[in-house]
C-alpha cells in the first residue's frame, strides 16, 4: 500500500471501497442502512474508508451504474462494491468479500420470490474451489465487489458515449443487449465482459443477504444448492 507523511511520519494509506447503487426514488431501505452503518464504523475502525454513493433519480439503471463506475475510476477507489437499496447484509460478510484474492465476487441474492432461487447463473456443477469460492457464468450486481484493477479493464474495454448535459464521456461498461434473440440485463452483460478481458466471475456460496420489498426474502445459498444438486 502507497503511504503518506504525517508530522514527518509514514502512515499507510487507508483502503478506499466505494459502496454504491443506482436509487431511481431516492430511497434506501431501512435494513440496508442499518447495515451501511455498522460497515463504515467497522470499516474505519481496520483502515478501510467505506465510501456510500447513491445515484439517484435516473430511470436508466444501466446509465446509473456506468456514472458510478467513472466516479470509482476518477477517484481510483480500491474496490467498488455494488449493494441495491433493497438489500441488507451481515457487515462481517462484506469484509469478508473484500479479503478475497479475486478480482469480482458476489454475493447470491435471494429473488423476491416465494420460491427459493437466486441471481445466480452457474457454470454447470457446483465447485468450490480451494479459495472457497465458485466460479459462475454470471451473478447479479445485487451484492458484487469488483477490484480496481479488473474494474479498469473492463472500463478501458467498453464503447465511450457523451451525452449533451455532461462535460465528460463515460464508458459504456454496463449496457442491456440481445444475444441469441434473448435480452440480457447490463449485470450479466458485466459479467460477460469481465471473462472477455481474461478474469474469471466468483460467488461466495456462504454470503447470504435480505432482500427487502412487500416483504423481506432471506435464504442460505449454500443449503438450497446443496438440496437442488441432490
Amino acid at each position: 500500500m502507497e503511504n503518506t507523511e504525517l508530522n514527518g511520519e509514514e502512515t499507510p494509506k487507508m483502503r478506499t471501497v466505494m459502496l454504491a447503487s443506482p436509487c431511481y426514488d431516492g430511497k434506501v431501505d431501512v435494513w440496508h442502512v442499518a447495515a451501511l452503518a455498522e460497515t463504515c464504523k467497522i470499516g474505519l475502525a481496520n483502515g478501510i474508508n467505506v465510501i456510500p454513493i447513491y445515484m439517484s433519480f435516473d430511470a436508466l439503471v444501466q446509465r446509473a451504474r456506468n456514472d458510478i463506475v467513472k466516479m470509482a475510476v476518477d477517484l481510483d477507489v480500491d474496490d467498488l462494491f455494488f449493494i441495491d437499496t433493497d438489500q441488507d447484509w451481515n457487515p462481517q460478510d462484506f469484509f469478508r468479500m473484500l479479503n478475497h484474492d479475486v478480482g469480482v465476487v458476489g454475493a447470491p441474492v435471494p429473488k423476491k420470490s416465494d420460491i427459493e432461487q437466486y441471481n445466480v447463473k452457474l457454470l454447470g456443477d457446483f465447485i468450490v474451489e480451494d479459495n472457497g469460492l465458485v466460479s459462475v457464468d454470471g451473478v447479479g450486481t445485487g451484492m458484487m465487489r469488483i477490484r480496481k484493477d479488473v474494474l479498469k479493464k473492463v472500463y478501458e474495454a467498453s464503447e465511450e458515449y457523451k451525452e449533451p448535459h455532461k462535460e465528460q464521456p463515460t464508458k459504456n461498461v454496463f449496457e442491456i443487449k440481445v444475444v441469441d434473440g434473448q435480452l440480457v440485463s447490463e449485470d450479466i452483460v458485466f459479467c460477460d465482459k469481465v471473462k472477455t478481458v481474461g478474469e474469471k466471475v466468483y460467488i461466495d456460496p456462504l454470503v447470504n443477504c435480505g432482500h427487502s420489498g412487500s416483504k423481506r426474502w432471506v435464504g442460505n445459498f449454500y443449503q438450497w444448492i446443496k438440496l437442488l444438486r441432490r
